[in-house]
């Protein structure tokens, strides 16, 4: 009886532990994983005083006068995106690949909001027709358009 118990102990030491060392891998990678998603590109986030449909209002504009051309703008849903530019790959081509402007917006209060500027590399590609590829952001382009739209626009911004 004395052997089996010690047999069964056995068994469980030698099961335990790759068991506890899996589980110990795995959260070494997520915490990995997560250390790279706060060190990739983001985008500039900044507040603006003033009402929120103002807000959408102005950039919007703002972006039709430096010859941008709006794809999408819906204030409801709060985006701005833009038709896209710097196009890789002709119509023919199997993957086209292009940069975009987006812009987000949120509503802080009645006299705030935030905003967030993202300039997106994309690749589009031919089939199935209307399909979006990989998407990330720029985030040296995304740094140079928020410095400019706070420059021209936005007199009174704070960062976060």
């Amino acid at each position: 009886m004395k052997h089996i118990q010690m047999f069964f102990v056995a068994i469980c030491l030698v099961f335990s532990s790759p068991i506890s060392s899996l589980a110990q891998s795995k959260d070494k990678k997520e915490a990995k994983a997560e250390s790279k998603k706060d060190k990739g590109p983001k985008p500039v986030k900044f507040e603006v005083e003033g009402q929120y449909k103002d807000t959408f209002e102005r950039l919007a504009t703002w972006l039709k006068k430096a010859d941008y051309t709006i794809d999408k703008g819906d204030l409801e849903i709060g985006q701005i995106a833009t038709t896209m530019f710097d196009v890789k790959g002709g119509l023919m081509s199997m993957n086209r690949t292009g940069t975009r402007v987006l812009i987000s917006f949120i509503k802080e209060s009645d006299t705030m909001t935030t905003v967030a500027v993202s300039v997106v590399e994309q690749k589009q590609p031919k089939f199935p027709p209307g399909s979006v590829g990989e998407t990330k952001i720029h985030q040296k382009k995304t740094d140079e358009l928020a410095a400019k739209i706070k420059a021209d626009i936005l007199p009174s911004v704070s960062s976060n």
